[in-house]
């Protein structure tokens, strides 16, 4: 219990571990805190970085990864208004990882049935570098390196095998 304590915040979290997750997680925390990335707003209303090292006082830069986090963090206060930010920040690449087993399950689906699509489903998520990169505290944008181009090619099939000029249309839009 000692050694474990070293690895938690005085509440009891588990810190994040890993160095990009920190950055996502301070811009994603200005957005709800603040309604921006920045810890303040300039003159000019530019969000600023004033926890950046060098050099200082830069413009806040905006990531989507960012903003995800911060409206995934209001969706789960909405159902639970007392979690903490930094344990929504931590599940939230497993959730959005998960999200990938759907094209997947689709895609096999449509070549090979049912099972096909389980399997092909399942082995995606058990995938050990998937579970290495995607897992709880990571909070980097590798789960979306993963999944939005399973969902661009589970769409893309969708239009290719379309049957009608405007299902064709609409896919590929």
């Amino acid at each position: 219990e000692q050694f474990k304590e070293s690895y938690r915040t005085k509440d009891g979290e588990m810190y994040l571990p890993d160095i990009d997750p920190y950055y996502y997680t301070q811009g994603a925390r200005n957005i709800v805190e603040h309604g921006h990335v920045g810890e303040y707003l300039n003159e000019d209303g530019i969000p600023m970085n004033a926890l950046q090292t060098a050099p200082i006082d830069e413009p806040a830069e905006r990531h989507f990864h960012m903003y995800f986090m911060a409206y995934f963090a209001k969706v789960v206060r909405w159902f639970n208004a007392d979690a903490r930010l930094m344990t929504i920040f931590a599940w939230a690449p497993v959730i959005v990882s998960s999200l990938g087993a759907i094209p997947m399950f689709f895609v096999a689906y449509r070549y090979g049935g049912a099972v096909s699509g389980f399997f092909a489903a399942i082995l995606l998520v058990v995938n050990n570098v998937l579970i290495a990169r995607t897992s709880a505290g990571v909070s980097d944008t590798d789960s979306y390196t993963m999944v939005f181009p399973l969902f661009v090619f589970w769409i893309f099939l969708t239009a290719f095998e379309a049957q009608s000029s405007k299902k064709h249309l609409i896919y590929s839009i």
